[in-house]
């Protein structure tokens, strides 16, 4: 009488060789892709500091060029003689050379105008930060605001101008925002991936949706996760939920003055790289078992007619 099949050396053989085959397979590729997860994922989150770092670098940049030329602007003989006549030509030509500076102007110790880049009125600045900052003697003083000439989102930069020594007016250059991120660029990459930078309070300066500093009021970015992470001190990555219930993976670092630069993807696309090499080591151990399933068998079907 005939043995059943499941009782049989063809198929007991391979079911052995099997059992021995398919834990240690599993094992070997379960290692292999632990390891090669962890180092996707580094990679990744490397990737992601780069791009910061690249986005911080950049504004840095801009930043020093404008601090430089508003300080060399208050070092010429005919700004600190504080006679109009003299200031506007040399006014002119800065915003002639800068096309993204739409206004240079300076100003007496009480805030008025001593002459402009533009023909507009002399205007009494007294009231705005970026003055009282400068005239108490501070270096370089940046400020976001709606600049009442633009009446948009704009950023001024002010210095001091002395005499001897002595604080004797104040200069300043104003950009509206859309223009300086026109002159970082927008930072985006992938299907969700992008950057953005805030000043110390957490307000917009620059982001990829242009209508976020167009408008003519500040976009308060202060109570969004990353941003609230970075005010807070804590430089480097920091997972969130939005309240979207969309999960994001960012990374964020600050400037000496203060600014804040923020990258950030949706972790579903940030980790799609680590989930498709585990799709693909699963189909590759299928494929191996199966291989070695049926080799094994057809090995045992031939032994075993060899010996009938």
């Amino acid at each position: 009488m005939k043995p059943p099949l499941f009782k049989s050396l063809q198929f007991r053989l391979p079911s052995l060789v099997l059992l021995g085959v398919i834990p240690t397979t599993i094992m070997a590729i379960a290692v292999s892709s632990s390891h090669a997860s962890k180092i996707i994922h580094q990679d990744y989150l490397d990737n992601l500091a780069l791009k910061g770092q690249s986005l911080h670098d950049t504004i840095d940049r801009w930043r020093q060029m404008n601090v430089l030329a508003l300080k060399n602007l208050t070092q010429q003989p005919d700004i600190i003689s504080l006679d109009p006549q003299k200031q506007k030509p040399i006014l002119e030509a800065m915003v002639n050379n800068y096309e993204y500076i739409y206004l240079a102007h300076t100003l007496d110790l009480q805030g008025l105008n001593i002459a402009r880049s533009d023909n507009k009125t002399p205007q009494n600045y007294s009231d705005s930060n970026w003055f009282k900052a400068a005239k108490a003697g501070e270096e370089i003083t940046f400020q976001t605001l709606i600049e009442p000439t633009s009446e948009k989102s704009s950023l001024c930069l002010a210095t001091p101008i002395s005499q001897q020594k002595t604080i004797a007016g104040v200069a300043s250059i104003c950009t509206l925002l859309e223009e300086l991120a026109r002159q970082i660029g927008d930072v985006t990459f992938g299907q969700t991936g992008y950057g953005f930078i805030v000043n110390e309070r957490g307000y917009l300066l620059t982001h990829p949706n242009a209508d976020l500093i167009s408008e003519d009021e500040l976009i308060d970015y202060s109570a969004y996760p990353p941003v609230a992470n970075l005010l807070a001190g804590n430089d480097g990555y920091y997972p969130f939920t939005d309240t979207e219930g969309v999960e994001w993976v960012s990374h964020g670092m600050r400037l000496s003055n203060g600014w804040g630069v923020l990258i950030l993807q949706q972790k579903s696309e940030a980790l799609l790289q680590e989930k498709e090499f585990h799709s693909l080591a699963a189909i590759v151990a299928g494929i191996a078992i199966v291989a070695v399933g049926i080799l094994t068998w057809l090995l045992t079907s031939r032994l075993i007619n060899s010996l009938n």
